[in-house]
């Protein structure tokens, strides 16, 4: 995964924790649910600890009381820590169904990231969302995206990008029809400025759609050293076309091993 490294102000991080007056944020989120902590495996060599391997227990996923856990580990022995190569694996009730290779994901940070639950794509099944950072010397956070997409027979489709921020940046339903409205932010450049361009993005069977048309978007945001909300007028409409993405960067869809 090529690593987009930003240092943002500290006042990015508060529009992004709930404070920002952004157009999408008066529409209705999924429910909070609460998600239990990641819990790392590690191993220390040469006075160094290393992520071997970290793991996480769900009981709200599958239909019933069936128990989801997720471990995350190399996919081979032998690979370094820093190494963006994860193999994740989910296991129904103890037993393998289904295993996934991600190269833009490295182990060491699925603790430092969120994972959320909800049906983001209408379907009455829960879904698992996990973004995973990649944290840089400032404040700057390019964040891998995962979504797993939950099928009828107890599989899973993973849906992966990259997207900047997007932690705390929940998905928000902005048609009231209950299918959850995925909103992707990228830092683009026109006339030697910075804007922050949102692009937003809808579940349809196993891919993500652009709506960004449909709503009025991409949005952009001259990035600014102090708190900004204000849509930029700088840029012409015809301009600002030309940032609307059909899906969002690095975009993968993954059916991996199932068993």
């Amino acid at each position: 995964m090529t690593k987009i490294l930003l240092a943002l102000p500290f006042w990015v991080l508060l529009c992004e924790s709930g404070f920002a007056q952004y157009p999408f944020e008066k529409y209705k989120a999924p429910p909070e649910r609460n998600v239990p902590k990641w819990v790392d495996s590690t191993s220390e060599s040469d006075d160094e600890k290393f992520v071997e391997s970290t793991s996480l227990s769900l009981n709200t996923v599958f239909p019933g009381s069936d128990k989801c856990d997720i471990r995350v580990e190399p996919p081979e022995e032998n690979v370094s820590d820093d190494d963006d190569i994860s193999k994740i694996s989910i296991f129904r009730n103890d037993r393998l169904v289904q295993t996934f290779v991600d190269s833009s994901a490295p182990r060491m940070y699925f603790s430092w990231g969120i994972t959320a639950l909800a049906d983001y794509n209408g379907d009455g099944l829960t879904d698992i969302r996990i973004v995973v950072p990649y944290m840089t010397n400032g404040l700057g956070l390019d964040e891998w995206d995962i979504y797993l997409i939950q099928n009828r027979d107890g599989h899973f489709t993973k849906i992966a990008f990259h997207n900047l921020y997007s932690a705390e940046r929940p998905e928000r339903d902005m048609d009231n029809d209950g299918h959850f409205v995925v909103i992707g932010m990228e830092l683009e450049e026109y006339k030697e400025h910075n804007y922050f361009v949102y692009n937003l993005y809808k579940f349809s069977g196993d891919s993500l759609l652009s709506v960004s048309d449909r709503f009025g978007y991409p949005l952009m945001y001259r990035f600014l050293k102090k708190t900004n909300y204000k849509v930029a007028k700088d840029v012409p409409d015809w301009i600002r076309s030309t940032f609307l993405l059909s899906k969002p960067k690095e975009y993968t869809v993954d059916e991996g091993t199932r068993y």
